[in-house]
């Protein structure tokens, strides 16, 4: 089989930034097309997730600026659990919520460390294509 150019783009271009680009992020879950990004804002970190499913398709075909991205259309399918790992965290984080257009409240999520890694739980049900989540630094 051939591989898709988000393959291709994902083994090449995507390994390098991976290895460049801090914090380190990882997702663990069944979809392979999340992406997130991160950032430090006074008193928190925050992260971009954005789903990327049905957003490049393996045969080609016209697309237009006007076409629905599928994910972000209502009633869109939301994403099963999955898990967010980062590893450089060098603060303790008091708590995590998730905002989401979505949702018109925040969602509270699970948090634990081991082994320097910080690991944020999201639940089903919660979003199909954005979220932020809030990483709230510890007040000392």
């Amino acid at each position: 089989a051939v591989p898709s150019k988000w393959d291709a783009q994902r083994e090449g271009t995507g390994k390098l930034l991976r290895s460049l680009l801090k914090p380190r992020i990882e997702i663990v879950s069944e979809n392979d097309r999340l992406v997130a990004t991160a950032f430090d804002v006074e008193g928190a970190r925050v992260l971009h997730i954005v789903n990327l499913a049905d957003t490049i398709s393996a045969e080609r075909k016209a697309v237009s600026h006007e076409d629905p991205i599928p994910n972000f259309c209502e009633g869109a399918k939301k994403l099963g659990a999955f898990t967010v790992r980062l590893s450089d965290i060098q603060f303790e984080v008091s708590r995590a919520c998730l905002l989401t257009p979505e949702r018109e409240t925040p969602v509270s999520l699970q948090i634990r460390r081991a082994d320097g890694t910080l690991a944020v739980e999201i639940p089903s049900d919660t979003f199909a294509a954005y979220a932020m989540i809030v990483l709230e630094r510890d007040v000392i």
